[in-house]
């Protein structure tokens, strides 16, 4: 294909499709997002809670789950806590969530802050005791520094 203005031809020109006849559009390409909401639909659709476990007694008490409902696919949780929210995953997450907490990294420390800090999360790696020893830990010591300049 070639295009011709005044008195010039440009081209060649590969055609990109065939026409679009009228009153017809091209759909647009989905993106990323679209297709992944999409796959999350059909997934929803093929998920499915018994009914039972949305009926109330007359106590207002959930109906508990006959085991003839149960599907095969289906499994308690295993994890107790699968968002860590009360325990830390492993030392060095304890580490880094302590790293944010003081607001400086664990290297900076002199070595008897680091070893306190191993001591507690060698005992515990329960979230609100390790920020609690921590936050005791610290506090005390700037209650030191500041008794040393008193006068």
């Amino acid at each position: 294909m070639f295009i011709e203005y005044e008195g010039e031809r440009y081209g060649s020109y590969i055609p990109s499709g065939g026409p679009i006849p009228l009153h017809k559009y091209r759909s647009f390409k989905k993106t990323d997002n679209e297709k992944r909401a999409e796959r999350i639909e059909k997934l929803a659709k093929k998920l499915s809670l018994p009914k039972s476990a949305l009926e109330y007694d007359e106590d207002g008490i959930l109906y508990e789950i006959a085991d003839d409902e149960v599907d095969d696919n289906m499994r308690p949780f295993e994890d107790p806590d699968p968002y860590q929210e009360i325990f830390f995953p492993n030392v060095i997450a304890a580490k880094q969530a302590i790293a944010n907490y003081i607001g400086a990294p664990l290297a900076e420390l002199n070595p008897d802050q680091r070893e306190k800090i191993d001591q507690i999360l060698s005992k515990t790696l329960i979230r609100s005791q390790v920020f609690e020893k921590i936050r005791n830990y610290f506090n005390t010591i700037e209650e030191r520094k500041k008794q040393k300049y008193v006068c």
